[in-house]
């Protein structure tokens, strides 16, 4: 479930606020929060609140989120937990507004801006680290397999696409490694 993720947070900052929705009136650092994993055949349980004293009146509570509307409850104009901090968090948005941000079953993951410079990231390393492996061969090509190349080389990894693409060009004007090292030490 999507949504998960959120009240895992909320309740390992604050077990207090799950021991009072249970209706239990235990002190605020009398349980510690965490997600826990049965591992037979996998089960996965949302959480897990486990007494941190050594107390046998106070029981291990599982804890299973359900995210759903409560009709019958009436909570800060009918505003759920969540749009509650929302709107305390970020008191310049209209509630239409805040209604929008949570509507998660509507957004595609990687159709968010998060999701795209992440992407948009890994397509420059990835196109950097392809560039440094093509002027890895030619440079290979033009001045053979040897030592000192190869220390220029190791150089190229740390040079931003931009440059490589310079470097790309600069080199068919290349005469010898020297010319290289030169080059390398103006563009670092």
């Amino acid at each position: 479930m999507k949504t998960d993720t959120l009240f895992y947070r909320l309740f390992l900052r604050q077990p207090k606020l799950a021991l009072e929705l249970l209706g239990l009136d235990y002190p605020n650092d009398s349980y510690q929060f965490s997600s826990e994993e049965i591992k037979q055949t996998a089960f996965r349980i949302d959480g897990l609140f486990k007494p941190v004293s050594d107390n046998p009146n106070q029981p291990l509570i599982f804890v299973e989120v359900q995210y759903q509307a409560d009709l019958d409850k009436i909570d800060l104009d009918g505003l759920d937990l969540i749009e509650t901090i929302l709107v305390y968090k970020l008191p310049h948005l209209n509630r239409e507004e805040i209604r929008k941000m949570l509507s998660v079953y509507e957004i595609k993951l990687q159709d968010t801006r998060f999701y795209q410079e992440i992407a948009e990231e890994e397509r420059k390393v990835g196109k950097q680290e392809e560039c440094v492996s093509l002027l890895s061969r030619q440079l290979r090509r033009k001045f053979g397999v040897q030592p000192q190349l190869e220390n220029s080389l190791l150089a190229l990894t740390s040079l931003p696409l931009e440059t490589l693409e310079n470097l790309a060009d600069d080199l068919l004007d290349f005469n010898a490694i020297a010319d290289l090292e030169v080059w390398l030490v103006n563009h670092h």
